[in-house]
């Protein structure tokens, strides 16, 4: 189930309108960039998200791509959080201690594609690169599709185009540059290899599992993450031996 859905004005409240995420969760490199971005709806005198005309559409995708019923479940991924929860994520992290979140219904919107940004007009952008940043408005034109997932059911909602609307105040991010925090620098413990090691001592080899043991060897290049690891985050098989990181 897809449908085309224009926002309403937002503010930018997290991620880049121009640059793409190459890494993952513990720093797995993703098989495709993934443009991704957070923006703050103001709330009106409704009392949850689905009440508003865009929320209306995007419950409709839900109950029409999952007529089992999944929507009812609190796991469902809407895609959306209200910014005055006091609810403590995944993250450690309160929506509600966000800057812009705070009485605000939160989106967060993600791509393999970068956005054609425009003017209110509809005529192109011709602002220099970066010059959105967050704590500015945009507007997003996109699509609302549920994910097909029995697993973890849910919906994804994707941009197209998004128009500039206008200058907010400028929210800085608080998040640390891993390139900036100094990892492997000084002296590395003894027994460190970057292959893995495999024990030698026993006559009798471990039985295979599952055939990973015995076919799925990353190789240097994989800087030392495992197999599992790259599969979580998407790459197939052939993606791993074709750039280097599995003997095949």
């Amino acid at each position: 189930m897809r449908e085309n859905i224009l926002f309403p004005a937002s503010r930018l409240v997290m991620g880049s309108l121009y640059k793409a995420d190459t890494k993952g969760f513990g720093g797995v490199v993703l098989p495709t960039p993934v443009f991704w971005f957070n923006v703050a709806i103001e709330k009106g005198n409704e009392k949850h998200w689905n009440e508003t005309d865009w929320g209306r559409i995007i419950r409709n995708v839900g109950e029409k791509g999952f007529p089992k019923g999944q929507y009812n479940n609190a796991n469902f991924a809407w895609k959306i959080i209200d910014g005055d929860s006091v609810e403590v994520n995944m993250e450690g992290n309160k929506p509600c201690d966000h800057e812009g979140y705070a009485g605000c219904w939160v989106l967060r919107f993600k791509s393999h594609y970068a956005p054609k940004l425009f003017n209110l007009d509809a005529s192109p952008l011709t602002l220099p690169e970066f010059a959105i940043n967050t704590g500015d408005y945009i507007q997003i034109y996109g699509t609302v599709v549920d994910n097909a997932s029995d697993l973890k059911p849910g919906v994804h909602l994707n941009f197209s185009h998004i128009a500039f609307v206008g200058y907010g105040q400028r929210i800085e991010s608080a998040s640390i540059d891993a390139k900036d925090i100094g990892f492997g620098k000084g002296i590395m413990p003894k027994g460190v290899s970057r292959a893995p090691v495999v024990k030698t001592e026993s006559a009798t080899p471990p039985p295979p599992h599952d055939g990973i043991l015995t076919t799925k060897i990353m190789l240097p290049t994989a800087n030392g993450m495992t197999y599992e690891n790259y599969k979580a985050v998407g790459w197939t098989d052939e993606q791993l031996i074709a750039n280097g990181l599995m003997n095949g």
